[in-house]
This record gives structure tokens, C-alpha cells and sequence, in this order.
């Protein structure tokens, strides 16, 4: 999934997943946790070692981020296509 992130604008992957507050790493587990069936504990694990609750945070945060940013549901969509999700 982190090369689709990098593919629309993200920094590069897996780089960006312990930087607090980057956009591409909130994608990748917003993206990650609607089609990957990975817990909030997986994911965090994958992420680099995030707590299940900073987890839950960052695409609570997010699908937000999503609702009120044309871009960035933009971006999503294109990620999901370029992925084929």
C-alpha cells in the first residue's frame, strides 16, 4: 500500500510512517484498516510499533480529514484505483 501512497503525492514509504502527523502514513492505515482486515494492534505493529489507540486516532482523524477536504478524498480515491481496492 505504500507504494500506491507514494504514488499520489505521499512522502516515501516506509519513511513516513513514524512521522507524527503526515498525511501518507494516516492514509496508509485509514486505507489499511477498511481493506486489510489487520487490527488496530496489527496495524500499529506494522506502523513502526504505534499504540492500537494512536492507531485508532490518526484514521479517526483522518476519515475527518476526509469528509472536509475535497483533495484529500481525492487522493484517496485515486490511491483505491491505483490499487485496485
Amino acid at each position: 500500500m505504500g507504494v500506491g501512497v507514494e504514488s499520489v503525492g505521499a512522502k516515501r514509504w516506509p519513511g513516513s510512517v513514524p512521522q507524527r502527523g503526515d498525511w501518507g502514513r494516516d492514509l496508509v492505515l485509514f486505507l489499511a484498516h477498511q481493506h486489510s482486515g489487520l487490527s488496530l494492534k496489527e496495524l500499529g505493529r506494522e506502523a513502526g510499533g504505534m499504540d492500537y489507540g494512536a492507531v485508532s486516532e490518526a484514521i479517526r482523524r483522518f476519515r475527518k480529514r476526509v469528509s472536509m477536504d475535497p483533495s484529500i478524498a481525492d487522493v484517496v480515491e485515486r490511491t483505491c484505483r491505483l490499487l485496485k481496492i
